[in-house]
């Protein structure tokens, strides 16, 4: 185990682990667009805003 700990890490490794995070992005971003559609016409009937 301490051997393979030593070895270096690919940079297949890097490449993917940003796709992963740009994927996770692009989904909290769909999630949070889809929450808003949802309840923005709650959120403008209440009284925070003026009209």
């Amino acid at each position: 185990m301490k051997d393979f700990d030593e070895h270096p890490r690919p940079v297949n490794d890097n490449i993917s682990t940003g796709r992963f995070l740009r994927l996770i992005l692009i989904v909290l971003i769909i999630i949070l667009a889809c929450l808003l559609y949802f309840v923005w016409p709650y959120i403008a009937n209440l009284p925070l805003f003026d009209g």
